[in-house]
């Protein structure tokens, strides 16, 4: 069974999947919603990531409110 961090990692990176990232030619990433630069610990925790730590869990907490309220968004 997978611990909550790898489940919510899992999960990060699925939806992260759907949206492309904002890189430069040097490959650096940059949060698709407030342009700060990805953290190199983020990007090597979550390849995949698209939004910063704080975005990301802002994010996952508008969707977790959402679930509970019955409104599901992909």
């Amino acid at each position: 069974m997978l611990s909550r961090a790898q489940m919510l990692q899992r999960h990060t990176a699925l939806n992260a999947s759907q949206e492309d990232p904002d890189e430069d030619a040097q490959g650096n990433r940059y949060c698709l919603d407030c342009a700060d630069k990805i953290s190199a610990d983020r990007r090597q925790a979550v390849p995949t990531a698209v939004r910063c730590t704080p975005c990301a869990s802002r994010k996952e907490a508008e969707r977790m409110a959402q679930k509970r309220q019955g409104i599901h968004h992909a």
